[in-house]
């Protein structure tokens, strides 16, 4: 029991972290996310031995073991040849974030966008995507997608401009904009960036 409960304390803090990189690794459905999150707290307490590190050593470990966990989950899907969750699914997932009708509506319409276009990118640029918004740093991610610091620069750098590129092409089709949604893309925008036109040219 005694360790069952120091293990339930390790982890309490990072699962906020793992259901929101989970929920959309999965394609924004609750019940996949908390699957995900369950196997990969499962895998962690039979490895626990193995972890050798601080407390921000532990959180990179523990990520790294869900990224683990979506990656098998998505090659299942693929070899069922499952079809992808639809948007009305996604949205009706959503948690009731117990603000105005208007507020909610603004968020709903933003949280929507930036599903579709997180689910249009490739694995590998969603999953930088989702750690960096994390707050991991690139020495962090490097370690858990267990590649080159250079690298997840790079993938950070393409999947910037593949997605701000699927926002503003979501933008013709979606105007008006949420204030949110021109404020993400400005924030998603460094200066000297190239345009959204690039982000093919962008892409490996």
């Amino acid at each position: 029991m005694g360790d069952a409960e120091a293990f339930e304390r390790l982890v309490a803090g990072q699962r906020r972290l793992l259901f929101h990189i989970a929920y959309h690794q999965t394609g924004g459905l609750t019940e996949d996310a908390r699957d995900r999150c369950q196997d990969c707290l499962l895998a962690a307490w039979r490895n626990l031995t193995r972890f050798e590190g601080d407390a921000d050593g532990f959180r990179a470990w523990l990520t790294r073991i869900l990224i683990n966990c979506c990656r098998d989950q998505q090659r299942q899907a693929q070899r069922r040849a499952e079809p992808p969750p639809d948007v009305e699914a996604r949205l009706d997932s959503l948690p009731d974030p117990g603000q105005s009708p208007e507020a909610y509506a603004e968020q709903r319409e933003l949280g929507a966008l930036l599903e579709r276009c997180l689910a249009r990118l490739s694995p590998d640029h969603r999953e930088v995507v989702l750690l960096d918004h994390a707050g991991f740093s690139y020495a962090e991610m490097a370690q858990i997608l267990d590649t080159e610091p250079g690298t997840i620069k790079s993938r950070m750098s393409r999947a910037r401009v593949h997605l701000r590129s699927l926002l503003l092409g979501a933008r013709a089709t979606m105007e008006p904009l949420a204030s949110e949604t021109r404020s993400y893309l400005r924030e998603q925008t460094p200066p000297g960036s190239p345009g959204p036109d690039a982000a093919e040219r962008a892409e490996p």
